[in-house]
């Protein structure tokens, strides 16, 4: 009677399938007959002598997703051959004896870093394949550091990744990194060095945590990207936090992108291309109800990759379509504000128009937008209800740029609020999302990180 594994993946993987052959013989009574295959990186205690004969031929799988989870170590598996294939990445299968599990494994001792020390392990390369996709977006990197009120002053960080030449790794440069790519062993054994861990989706940084003493462990969810794997849930080792996060839409170093609500002709008293070229912004999002400007705004934007979206953005996330009323004494200025301060007049032009309109957050959704390094909105007065709704847990935007509007109950319909109460909230909102504001450019205010 014994129990064997046919590895499956690297070393990680390989962890999974050695420690749940273990558990097997030691409930069963079992002889291990598969050795540890990767010593050199951490050495395994030797398996408990099992009862010795042959038995009923048994072959357990863990390739799909129908295969996670099951629990075989709730069977009778007593005078059987049983033969493992797959991966057994299931927590269940880790938690029915921790000890045990924890015991079979001899991780060399460690020299503990210092508790302001942060180490994220990054698994790139292969996760980035079409069959995978499966790469972490740096973004959520970014939220975890922020849950730790991360500060360059105060902390060092640590990326483990196994190519350091990696052009990815430039979307970490705000975060002045080591970067750390040395043998496995190495990594892995500095990795456990840490207090607190970062973790990748990934087995290798999985049981480097799990094998730690860190008293701060963050992990990913949903793991992988696909519905299916959801069984693999890896992301809740004990003790450890797991944070929900999104996957890279490709591979590659994040574009720079800004993006401005009121483009208008691009040209009457804009400064958003200047911003574009102080900041080496690469791609912008130029967002005009009217489609009348379109030719004035692609020649004005020749020179910058950009898009053009013909639609208003509005505060109402029911809302599917509004008027756009002219302002009367303005040229060219147009709002979904029926304003009291600049009533429209007949002078034979466009006094209002009916017009698509969704919310900025639903915008970026539809247009795979996760960060911006500028937002610039001239609204002409709903400025403040538009960043009031937008969602900052879904979009990081380094910088904000937007009109000063002190007009209070601007709106003659009474739909949307105006003035400096409503400036109030939209700064204490801006202050808990760790904006600082100050002025910009006559009646701009800017908010920025």
């Amino acid at each position: 009677m014994s129990v064997s594994a046919k590895y499956c993946g690297r070393f990680g993987n390989s962890m999974f399938i050695y420690s749940y052959m273990r558990l097997l013989a030691k409930i069963n009574k079992l002889q291990v007959v598969t050795p540890w295959k990767y010593p050199e990186i951490i050495k395994a205690t030797e398996p408990e002598d099992g009862v010795s004969g042959s038995g009923t031929q048994v072959v357990i799988r863990d390739m799909c997703a129908a295969d996670h989870g099951i629990p075989h170590h709730l069977k009778d598996l007593r005078k059987k051959t049983v033969m493992l294939q797959g991966y057994f990445q299931h927590t269940d299968y880790i938690y029915h004896d921790e000890a045990y599990i924890r015991s079979i494994w001899q991780p060399e001792p460690v020299e503990k870093r210092p508790p302001s020390d942060i180490v994220m392990h990054l698994r790139l390369g292969d996760y980035f394949d079409l069959g995978l996709r499966s790469a972490i977006s740096p973004n959520w990197h970014e939220q975890v550091l922020n849950m730790l009120c991360y500060s360059p002053k105060k902390h060092n960080v640590y990326i483990v990744v196994e190519d350091a030449n990696d052009p990815f790794l430039r979307n970490y440069d705000c975060f002045r990194p080591t970067i750390i790519s040395q043998t496995a062993k190495e990594d892995f054994d500095f990795i456990r060095s840490f207090d607190t861990i970062i973790s990748s989706n990934s087995s290798f940084s999985w049981w480097a945590a799990f094998l730690s003493d860190a008293s701060r462990i963050y992990t990913f969810e949903p793991w992988l990207r696909f519905p299916e794997d959801e069984h693999i849930n890896l992301a809740y080792m004990r003790g450890a936090t797991p944070v929900s996060g999104g996957f890279c839409k490709q591979k590659g170093v994040t574009t720079k992108k800004a993006a401005q609500i009121g483009t208008n002709d691009s040209k009457t008293n804009d400064t958003f291309k200047d911003i574009c070229k102080e900041r080496n912004i690469e791609y912008a999002y130029l967002i005009e109800p009217l489609g009348v400007y379109n030719t004035e705004i692609e020649e004005h934007y020749k020179d910058l990759p950009h898009e053009i979206h013909n639609i208003a953005i509005t505060s109402d996330p029911e809302l599917k379509e509004a008027n756009l009323y002219k302002l009367g004494d303005i040229t060219r200025h147009y709002s979904l504000i029926k304003r009291k301060t600049h009533p429209c007049r007949e002078k034979g032009e466009i006094t209002h128009a009916v017009v698509p309109c969704k919310t900025f957050t639903k915008f970026c959704e539809e247009n795979d937008i996760e960060a911006l390094d500028t937002l610039y909105i001239d609204a002409e007065g709903l400025d403040y209800e538009i960043l009031m709704s937008v969602d900052f847990d879904k979009i990081k935007v380094d910088n904000i740029i937007f009109e000063e509007w002190d007009h209070d109950n601007d709106d003659e319909n009474d739909k949307y609020r105006t003035g400096g109460d409503l400036f109030v909230k939209l700064t204490e909102k801006l202050k808990e999302y760790g904006y600082k504001l100050d002025r910009y450019q006559q009646r701009n205010i800017r908010a920025w990180k």
